[in-house]
């Protein structure tokens, strides 16, 4: 196992909504893009002791509901296992009676929500465009944004669901910043690429780098896909392969990086 420290181009975004089933590089870019929307919303006092995390008690059952449906979502993308926890512990749970709108199109909306049980109807200006159930979710750019919603979201029978609020998940979200800040800025100070960097352009640098846990065997990165990420071994080991006939496989360990080449010519990758 390993940890690859990953930075993008300014420009790289994935257009997909859903990371389950996604390429690992795909899951990079959409949590860069998470990373830079939380950028535009405003900031969050750590320090400060109005906040109280909530930890509200659920079955196993319901915990691996929850897990499942926000493991599928790009907006929770760049969270580690611990800050999933922490999120999942955070969700209350509400009971929905038949015929109730959870949410109103046009009006302002600050939680998201998992579907425990029953089935929803969306509607877009009154007119039925798809049907929820058991693990779905909806209402997550709430999270992001104060903008109104986008659709109504009528229960079709007894229901019940897991609710996340705004607060709740941008405090997880910068207490998940800030501690990561450290580990990160540690973890570059051992390239030696960027040895001659100032202590003000590690931090700069640091903005636009996210950490991302693989497992022995997972696939990087791919020889032939389009690359816009840049890698650097924090931990572990990487092999690359496929470099062509004449050449042996090579190790990559801690302060190595790869990946640097397709993002600075828009070449597809060479191994």
């Amino acid at each position: 196992m390993g940890n690859c420290c990953s930075t993008t181009d300014s420009a790289a975004a994935s257009n997909g909504a859903n990371a389950a089933g996604a390429k690992k590089e795909d899951k990079v870019e959409l949590a860069f893009k998470v990373k830079r929307a939380n950028i535009f919303t405003e900031g969050v006092d750590l320090g400060r002791e109005a906040y109280v995390q909530k930890n509200i008690s659920k079955t196993p059952k319901q915990i691996k509901q929850i897990r499942g449906a926000i493991s599928q979502n790009y907006i929770f993308a760049s969270l580690n296992d611990q800050d999933l926890g922490t999120l999942t512990e955070c969700m209350e749970i509400v009971e929905v009676a038949k015929g109730e709108n959870i949410i109103t199109q046009g009006q302002d909306g600050d939680y998201f929500y998992v579907v425990d049980s029953g089935t929803f109807t969306v509607m877009v200006d009154s007119k039925p465009v798809a049907q929820l159930a058991e693990g779905n979710s909806f209402g997550e750019l709430a999270l992001l944004y104060n903008a109104p919603r986008q659709a109504t979201i009528r229960c079709d029978s007894n229901a019940t669901l897991f609710s996340l609020d705004r607060e709740s998940y941008r405090f997880i979200i910068a207490q998940s910043s800030s501690n990561r800040e450290k580990e990160v800025k540690a973890a570059l100070k051992k390239v030696p690429l960027l040895f001659e960097l100032t202590e003000k352009q590690l931090d700069k640098l640091s903005d636009s780098v996210e950490i991302f846990p693989y497992a022995a065997g997972d696939v990087i990165i791919k020889k032939g896909a389009v690359g816009n990420v840049f890698y650097m071994v924090k931990e572990g080991v990487v092999t690359v392969s496929e470099m062509g006939e004449q050449y042996a496989d090579h190790t990559l360990t801690v302060g190595e990086y790869f990946g640097e080449r397709a993002l600075l010519t828009g070449e597809p990758l060479a191994a």
